[in-house]
């Protein structure tokens, strides 16, 4: 369906999120390389909660990496999954360990991740159109 809409941006994340076996992780691993070649798509750092309760940046820092890898730094960005994800951690936490699993790649790659590709996808570093005029 994504190869289908080339002119939509979207990004995706829960649908993605791994089955933990190694066959399972090798599958999301040939998805995600499938999906990278879509231009218009997006991942979200998001949700890990959803899988493993006790999750830090180092137990993501693989999943994380990939996704860098194989989508670049501007197409790639955090997503709070909150309320839910309070369930796991708190929100400064979740923050914390995300920027400690993109690893060290300096702050250009972090203001990215974390605000100027969300910024950029969804049009929120353009002008709101003009509202219509509503008659008296």
């Amino acid at each position: 369906m994504l190869s289908l809409r080339t002119s939509t941006p979207a990004a995706r994340w829960r649908r993605s999120t791994p089955d933990v076996s190694a066959a399972g992780r090798r599958r999301w691993q040939e998805a995600v390389a499938a999906l990278a070649e879509l231009d218009h798509v997006s991942m979200k750092l998001s949700g890990f909660g959803m899988f493993d309760a006790g999750w830090t940046g180092e137990s993501v820092r693989p999943l994380v990496e990939h996704l860098l890898e194989r989508f670049g730094p501007t197409r790639v960005m955090w997503g709070s999954n909150y309320p839910v994800e309070k369930l796991a951690r708190a929100y400064d936490a979740t923050i914390e360990a995300i920027a400690r699993a993109c690893g060290d790649p300096g702050d250009a790659v972090l203001g990215a991740v974390f605000a100027g590709n969300a910024r950029r996808i969804y049009g929120l570093d353009r002008d709101p159109p003009a509202s219509p005029s509503v008659p008296a």
